[in-house]
């Protein structure tokens, strides 16, 4: 009997379409094979990257607050009343040297120390009164006045040659109304100087210091009786010296003089 030739066709057709079948099931499975190592790996992968609980990032690092901005508290400024501190009391200082070249190292020393520099030196600075003769009554009378100083503690006085020239009588006046009849022992017109001299010893003196030294700026200090040995007597001046060495001619005498703008009056 011969084959039917549709009955082969038919069981090839068949055979090939379970080959074509298992064929794509083959790809099928080998295909979700890779798939699922692929996926493996990937979970493997996120689950290495993903941070432990205790490295995770806090929600405030994660998700940064919102800064908001406020303005700034006003402090109502409370402003106290001023007080004047209360003078602080300042030992006295003891009184320097009251020679001629004296000069404190700063300027508040030199103005604290003022009054006493004026209380040592007063003690030696006299009043000078002058007598001449009234021609009328022939009577000695008080004709001019000036200022002096002790030299030396046995009582010998410097003063000007003009306060005492022409006198026929010359009394030194202390600060205590006391005088002391003096004697005219020289004087020089020229440099206007002139030496007494009284009796007694232990009176209170200056020291004649060194002009050379001076400068330009140094303080000084003038006592003296201006105008009334009586009335004025003891009168302070304070200045600087201006110049040390200006030529002047006086009464036609030309000599080197200490210029200073504290006040020298008359006597």
């Amino acid at each position: 009997m011969a084959p039917d030739n549709r009955s082969c066709k038919q069981d090839r057709g068949v055979s090939a379409l379970i080959w074509m079948l298992s064929i794509l099931m083959c790809l099928m499975f080998l295909a979700c094979a890779v798939v699922g190592v692929s996926f493996l790996r990937v979970m493997r992968t996120r689950n290495a990257a993903r941070p432990t609980p205790t490295e995770a990032p806090s929600v405030a690092e994660a998700t940064p607050a919102p800064t908001i901005e406020t303005e700034p508290e006003i402090t109502p400024e409370v402003v106290e009343p001023q007080t004047t501190p209360a003078p602080t009391p300042t030992p006295r200082a003891a009184a320097p040297h009251a020679g001629l070249s004296t000069q404190a190292p700063n300027e508040i020393q030199v103005f604290s120390t003022i009054p006493d520099v004026v209380e040592t030196a007063s003690k030696a600075v006299v009043g000078i009164i002058q007598y001449q003769r009234n021609n009328r009554n022939g009577r000695l009378e008080e004709y001019a006045s000036g200022s002096g100083f002790i030299v030396s503690e046995d009582g010998v006085v410097l003063t000007n040659a003009h306060v005492v020239s022409g006198a026929e009588k010359v009394d030194v006046l202390f600060a205590s109304g006391d005088k002391i009849e003096a004697q005219v022992l020289g004087m020089d017109v020229t440099t206007d100087v002139a030496v007494l001299k009284i009796e007694g010893s232990g009176y209170p003196t200056l020291p004649i210091g060194d002009s050379s030294k001076l400068r330009v700026g140094e303080y000084v200090i003038a006592i003296g009786n201006p105008l009334s040995a009586y009335e004025l007597y003891g009168t302070v001046t304070f200045g600087i010296i201006s110049a040390t060495a200006r030529e002047i001619n006086i009464d036609g005498f030309v000599n080197t003089y200490l210029q200073t703008d504290a006040a020298i009056n008359f006597g």
